[in-house]
């Protein structure tokens, strides 16, 4: 969790863990089928990710009774993906289908892969409207925490205008 608020402090934000659940499921939601595929485009023109029936799934399971609260859902793996170490799952990128304060969140795959993986996954929450393809996402620069070249604790001013925006629905005052 520490890698988490090293990178988002940069932008004024500290990650905290409200509530830890642990929760009965069945293999294949360890195993979470995460297959991207789209159908069509959302108002305004941006990606509409098609939820897969397991996503879905987890996304229900165990949700904070804090609308605002972002769920992290620890899975064995992401099939569908391959090499996958973590997943947002936002409206930004799911349009129809997700609704940021009430079935959002982040799968973090048990890959090892340490706590930049949860801040560049929350970012992809934070950053929103923006979808995972943008210059902000993963086409920022190398080095940037949402870059994929690597990922590290880098964050440019846009990103922290965008992170806090006046009304974004994840941040409290």
């Amino acid at each position: 969790m520490s890698g988490v608020n090293e990178i988002l402090s940069q932008t004024g934000i500290n990650a905290r863990i409200r509530n830890v659940q642990t929760v009965a499921t069945t293999d294949a939601l360890v195993d979470t089928d995460i297959t991207w595929t789209t159908g069509p485009g959302c108002a305004g023109g941006t990606v509409n990710g098609i939820l897969t029936a397991e996503s879905a799934s987890v996304l229900a399971l165990a949700r904070s009774a804090t609308a605002t609260d972002v769920n992290v859902y620890y899975v064995r793996s992401g099939t569908g993906l391959a090499g996958v170490a973590g997943y947002a799952l936002g409206p930004d990128d799911f349009c129809a289908a997700i609704n940021i304060l009430t079935n959002s969140g982040t799968f973090q795959m048990d890959i090892g892969m340490g706590g930049n993986i949860l801040a560049h996954e929350l970012g992809h929450l934070l950053i929103s409207p923006a979808t995972a393809g943008n210059v902000l996402e993963h086409t920022a620069p190398a080095g940037n925490f949402l870059s994929t070249t690597p990922a590290i604790g880098v964050l440019n001013r846009q990103q922290s205008t965008n992170i806090n925006r006046v009304g974004a629905p994840l941040l409290l005052p």
